[in-house]
């Protein structure tokens, strides 16, 4: 049983009625206060500058690196469109980390994971952050990776390669959690119930989830998808930290100088992404001398 300000959240496999008589029992004799507290909702304002810090701590074991875009004002999903522009957002994230993961493949690798996400700690606000853990790797080298590839995606966008693959996994994901509908935990029942009350967030369940992404993806254009950086493309001003342990002198970059590998990135000269098939084929027909 979850307890979220006013609500009571059962979830689980118990009898209604023995629930409903333990709310009571529990619950029934409280009151609400004849002068409550005005709930407040704090402005975020965006950042007036850009700023960054390292911090260390001996007991750490490996570097985290963030770069955090400034927050703007989002009202909550609540209707279709609502929820097909989250959708096209959700695979904005997914296709990016795509990327990120294809670099965790290389021989020598910048970073030992790496993502994105649209996400706030202050509800009613939303901003896009990239993160990446390099363990006691090359911290100026993650950052560098990290931030090429967001700058490559501003630039260029992604490919309709990526967006048709995009669009078979997102499918492919809601078809399992559609077919494994009745083994769900009750956990993530009442985490929806709590976002519902709190956020107003809609709770149709997974058969009717199922169906909007059976109707909405055949009709997401790769426009649509790379407007999404529109959010965060001009943005100046960022929050950049890493985290780690203790480094010897010299190991870790000073916070000026990750602003400053930001600021490079942007600048540099970065190519489109190209197709790993499509540089296959290509390697092939060299080696053919076709």
């Amino acid at each position: 049983m979850l307890i979220t300000c006013c609500s009571v959240v059962v979830v689980g496999d118990v009898d209604p009625a023995r629930a409903e008589s333990l709310i009571v029992k529990h619950f029934s004799s409280l009151k609400n206060p004849d002068d409550p507290r005005k709930r407040l909702s704090p402005a975020v304002p965006p950042y007036a500058s850009s700023d960054a810090m390292v911090v260390t701590d001996k007991e750490a074991t490996g570097y985290t690196i963030s770069v955090n875009y400034p927050a703007y004002p989002e009202a909550p999903s609540r209707t279709l469109r609502d929820y097909r522009q989250d959708i096209i957002k959700q695979m904005f994230s997914t296709m990016l980390n795509q990327r990120l993961q294809e670099l965790t493949q290389k021989e020598n690798p910048p970073f030992l994971y790496g993502y994105t996400s649209f996400g706030s700690y202050a509800r009613g606000y939303e901003a896009f952050n990239a993160v990446a853990n390099v363990g006691t790797g090359d911290v100026k080298k993650g950052l560098e990776a990290l931030a090429q590839e967001v700058e490559r995606v501003k630039r260029f966008g992604f490919t309709q390669a990526e967006l048709e693959r995009a669009k078979k996994n997102t499918l492919t994901s809601y078809e399992r959690a559609y077919n494994n509908r009745d083994k769900t935990e009750s956990e993530n029942y009442a985490q929806e119930y709590i976002n519902h009350f709190l956020e107003q967030e809609p709770t149709p369940g997974i058969a009717k989830e199922f169906e909007y992404i059976k109707s909405f993806l055949p009709g997401i254009t790769l426009d649509e998808v790379n407007a999404v950086t529109s959010v965060f493309r001009d943005q100046k001003n960022k929050f950049v930290y890493v985290m780690g342990p203790e480094a010897k002198q010299n190991q870790l970059p000073e916070s000026s100088q990750l602003l400053a590998m930001i600021s490079e990135t942007e600048k540099a000269d970065i190519k489109p992404y190209e197709e790993k098939a499509l540089a296959a084929i290509k390697a092939g027909v060299a080696k053919q001398g076709w």
